[in-house]
């Protein structure tokens, strides 16, 4: 079974605030995919890590 991450977690992996990682979720394109699950936010780690290499400079 995956591993979901929360909000806190995908905050440290990226290295943000969990705020920023709400701004992220909000984006019209490119936007961090995410899970709502039980009126909590999840992230798997694949979303996560094709947003990062989406946005690297």
């Amino acid at each position: 079974m995956e591993v979901l991450l929360t909000k806190k977690d995908v905050a440290k992996i990226i290295g943000v605030s969990e705020k920023t990682v709400d701004r992220f979720r909000d984006l019209k394109t490119n936007k961090l995919k995410y899970l709502k699950i039980k009126g909590t936010v999840r992230f798997r780690q694949l979303d996560v890590d094709d947003f990062l290499n989406k946005h690297k400079r």
